[in-house]
């Protein structure tokens, strides 16, 4: 056996510190960049819901708003139907047109529009990312990009866990002692005491739900379902025209002094 005090033992030792340490830092630095991936693809989802929810606004009835899915051709469209108008709601430009109808149906569609870019942003951002978003790298944060980012994040704390455990290391550093002498002034604990060492630095894998994450449906390409949704919208309209007037003028006015 190699004694601790010899300058190969020492540097072994400080190698095998150093990869024990060294790892523990590299996750530690990997789940924080996930949990502020997680932070902005919330962020997005927060949009994805309120221009939801402002469709649904100028759609009046629950029944008609679950109709307007089916008729674009989504079968599952998940919590869309369901999110509620924001509050305040937003400024909302109508559709030109000299009738009350054509601009509630141009009204429909453009808002349909604004919520598919939201959808597609929160879904694979790269393929169609936001002019505006505030940071350049929070356009490549999508779900796509989480969830692979979650599952790296996983494994590596499998591996750790399984292959760097404080017990593990101690026990080959103890190696190097052929007395046994200086164990507790190099490993600060005794083979009693690895298996409380390891309950206190063992890493917990992250629950999915942690990421709270949001399963949006992929929304049909505007252009190629606006036929449907125009379809869609004149069918409505007369059963709905005083209460979809007035919505399409209450969004107009919002924000304007």
């Amino acid at each position: 056996m190699t004694d601790y005090d010899s300058p190969l033992a020492e540097e072994v030792l400080t190698d095998v510190a150093q990869t024990f340490f060294g790892a523990r830092r590299k996750l530690d630095d990997m789940i924080e960049i996930l949990k502020d991936y997680a932070q902005t693809l919330e962020q997005k989802a927060a949009i994805v819901i309120r221009r939801a929810g402002t469709l649904n606004y100028l759609l009046v009835e629950k029944d008609r708003i679950a109709a307007f899915y089916e008729a674009i051709g989504v079968s599952d469209p998940g919590e869309l139907p369901r999110c509620e108008p924001p509050d305040p709601l937003p400024h909302l430009t109508p559709g030109f047109s000299l009738t009350g109808r054509g601009r509630f149906v141009k009204t429909v569609a453009r808002q349909y529009e604004r919520l598919w870019k939201a959808c597609r942003e929160y879904r694979c951002s790269s393929a169609n990312p936001l002019a505006d978003a505030k940071r350049a790298e929070d356009v490549c944060v999508d779900l796509k990009l989480v969830k692979a980012m979650w599952e790296i994040v996983n494994s590596k704390i499998r591996e750790i866990n399984e292959e760097s455990s404080p017990s593990a290391v101690l026990q080959y550093a103890k190696g190097f002692d052929s007395r046994g002498e200086k164990q507790s002034k190099v490993a600060g604990a005794t083979a009693g005491e690895y298996a409380g060492m390891d309950r206190k630095f063992v890493y917990r894998p992250i629950p999915i739900e942690e990421m709270h994450l949001h399963d949006f449906p992929e929304l049909p390409e505007p252009y190629g379902c606006r036929n449907r949704i125009a379809r869609f919208a004149k069918k409505i309209y007369p059963a709905v025209r005083g209460r979809a007037g007035e919505r399409v003028a209450r969004l107009a006015r919002q924000g304007q002094k």
